[in-house]
């Protein structure tokens, strides 16, 4: 096939496109805007024709969704931002370092972030009323990180071991709350950080922000070409085994941080 044209699977694992959302159908992209009938396609990976992507029905009369940010950084669980625990503790900039301040007081110079992912259990996940308050509170549908910028997932896949059923839970939060809402009235969606906050993959393995020195990024597998040998397996999985009605793509910028020599 040509590399430079997109099919709608594609499309939907192309960077460019996830980075800024895209409304699907669950039944192979039913109820688009104006038209049962799937979008045309290919497409090109520019903007232009990406923008040319019909958004489907139901995501413009929706109005009304739940967006859930979940992960690791729930155990520390500082400050509002909570999922940029990971880089913030990094940050030792004049005036931004309450973050970096607040780990070293509370949890110790020795403790890295990683650390938390035993902790994080998520031992009284109960989907299903997850479900039921989304529904009684009026929402449409659910948006849930699979994947945030400390590169913790929740799903499982073998492009990575930093997964949630490899760690820390050892369940996959994904599916679960998917199967939940399976007969729900709720549209089940997605949201994927395209980018890391530190990864070897990218030429930013993690550091001790206090001294400089490296940590183990927690089931790292190497990889030689981030985006095609991680990143699109990540995307393709998660369109192939959960069907997302939206799959939001987010991160896909740099994130450089100097920490102490």
């Amino acid at each position: 096939m040509d590399s430079r044209r997109l099919t709608r699977r594609l499309l939907l694992a192309g960077t460019g496109a996830a980075a800024s959302g895209l409304a699907l159908g669950t039944s192979a992209g039913a109820a688009l805007a104006g038209s049962s009938a799937a979008p045309s396609g290919p497409y090109e990976p520019t903007k232009a024709s990406l923008s040319t992507h019909p958004v489907a029905r139901w995501y413009k009369d929706a109005k009304f969704g739940i967006f859930i940010h979940w992960g690791a950084y729930a155990v520390p669980a500082f400050l509002g931002a909570a999922e940029w625990y990971f880089y913030k503790m990094n940050d030792v900039r004049p005036g931004h370092t309450q973050t970096y301040d607040y780990h070293k007081a509370t949890f110790g110079a020795d403790f890295n972030y990683d650390d938390f992912i035993p902790q994080f259990t998520a031992a009284h996940y109960d989907p299903a009323k997850w479900v039921d308050l989304f529904e009684r509170a009026g929402a449409k549908y659910f948006v849930l990180t699979s994947k945030h910028h400390d590169g913790f997932q929740l799903f499982p896949n073998k492009a990575s071991k930093r997964h949630s059923v490899a760690l820390g839970p050892h369940s996959d939060l994904v599916g679960r709350l998917f199967d939940a809402a399976a007969n729900s009235s709720l549209k089940r969606c997605l949201y994927y950080s395209l980018g890391e906050f530190y990864t070897p993959a990218l030429g930013t393995a993690p550091r001790n922000p206090y001294t400089g020195e490296p940590v183990p990024y927690t089931g790292y597998k190497p990889v030689k070409d981030y985006v095609a040998g991680y990143e699109q397996r990540h995307l393709k999985l998660l369109i192939d085994r959960y069907e997302p009605d939206v799959l939001w793509g987010d991160g896909h910028g740099y994130h450089g941080m100097s920490v102490p020599a």
